[in-house]
């Protein structure tokens, strides 16, 4: 069984009798970056980039009457007809969610006008599961329980002031670095996740330098060092799965 757009594949005014399968991949396709030089066995590997998820679900309709049948039928189209994405929830992972929706046409196979098979293919363009609760931590080291780096925002309150303000999560190559003068009480914010930093509520990407890289979380423990030291932070993060 399964959660999309809000409502339970079971909910009675959706009319699915039984949900048959919900596949998921145990690893997304991948973009490879291949190099290949003329003369040379093989190619150059520059990694690769996940392609989007895709989940297939297959469920079935039955009802007394024909008129039932397509009258639920509509309903399920109103349900799964969205041009956004939404959660889907998979009961077996009630704590985690993905962002999709329908993709292509969805078929509608009937036997004798009282029964339906569905068959719905959901891409989520984001590949990774992610928690359904957002965590708050402002101790390290704090502990992202997934399986997969996460985006994060980052606080900042300065203690005191400083010619500049540097963050970076230790054991993890890379640092944050905004180059500006900074009073005592600045709060200076990084959005990893929308790549964007605030002092104050104010946009301040201007100030961030070009060998800066807005960091995210490791699996398993993590805590961070700043320069100037001490600098007390506030860490808001949803953890996520491959």
């Amino acid at each position: 069984m399964f959660t999309f757009n809000g409502r339970r594949a079971d909910d009675p005014d959706l009319g699915i009798f039984r949900v048959l399968r919900v596949f998921f991949p145990l690893l997304p396709g991948t973009t490879d970056r291949l190099l290949s030089v003329p003369g040379m066995d093989g190619a150059h590997d520059f990694g690769r980039d996940l392609q989007p998820c895709t989940i297939k679900v297959q469920f079935v309709m039955k009802h007394g009457t024909p008129e039932e049948l397509f009258s639920h039928a509509r309903e399920v189209a109103a349900w799964l007809n969205v041009g956004e994405v939404k959660r889907f929830i998979y009961d077996y992972e009630p704590d985690k969610y993905y962002m999709a929706r329908p993709q292509g046409i969805i078929d509608f196979d009937r036997l004798m006008n009282k029964i339906g098979i569905i068959e719905v293919n959901f891409i989520a363009p984001d590949p990774f599961a992610y928690a359904m609760e957002t965590k708050v931590a402002d101790v390290f080291p704090a502990v992202n329980a997934g399986t997969a780096p996460c985006p994060a925002l980052i606080t900042a309150t300065m203690p005191a002031a400083a010619d500049f303000l540097r963050v970076e999560v230790a054991g993890i190559s890379g640092y944050f670095l905004i180059d500006r003068e900074l009073d005592q009480g600045d709060i200076v914010t990084i959005d990893t996740a929308r790549r964007l930093a605030l002092i104050n509520g104010v946009d301040a990407r201007v100030y961030v330098t070009a060998a800066s890289t807005y960091p995210t979380l490791p699996p398993g423990k993590f805590s961070f060092i700043t320069e100037p030291a001490g600098v007390p932070l506030t860490v808001e993060y949803c953890e996520r799965w491959i």
